[in-house]
């Protein structure tokens, strides 16, 4: 019988531990994420598969540039948060066309030239492929 009782209180004392430690660990978690900084959206540049040039986009960016690589260039604007391939000499211009990119995880691709801008942050819009 002193056995059973026991049992029982050690029982309680493992299961009142684990719901603790539980409950702890869904408040660290909870502070973590609320300490993250969401910071500005970064456009990335890629260029021969190398990383070139990183730049925080901020609503007062205004900037036009030539990226060159082997004799082709790629002139890159932006406006704000917002970064385009204006111009290329690249034969289809499939990058020109792709347009305005202002969102965290849109790419644009210059394949003859070997070029890749990519904007990078963290994005609080819930689109419906998150579901």
């Amino acid at each position: 019988m002193t056995v059973i009782l026991v049992m029982n209180n050690i029982n309680k004392w493992i299961t009142g531990g684990l719901i603790v430690l539980a409950g702890l660990s869904f408040i660290v978690l909870y502070i973590y994420q609320g300490s993250q900084d969401h910071g500005q959206p970064v456009l990335v540049i890629y260029k021969n598969g190398a990383l070139y040039q990183k730049l925080n986009l901020t609503k007062d960016l205004h900037k036009e540039f030539n990226v060159t690589s082997g004799g082709h260039f790629n002139t890159i604007e932006i406006k704000g948060k917002a970064v385009r391939i204006k111009e290329a000499d690249c034969p289809r211009k499939i990058c020109v066309h792709t347009g305005w990119l202002h969102k965290p995880g849109q790419i644009a691709v210059c394949m003859p030239n070997r070029l890749k801008i990519s904007i990078e942050g963290r994005s609080d819009n819930v689109d419906d492929i998150s579901f």
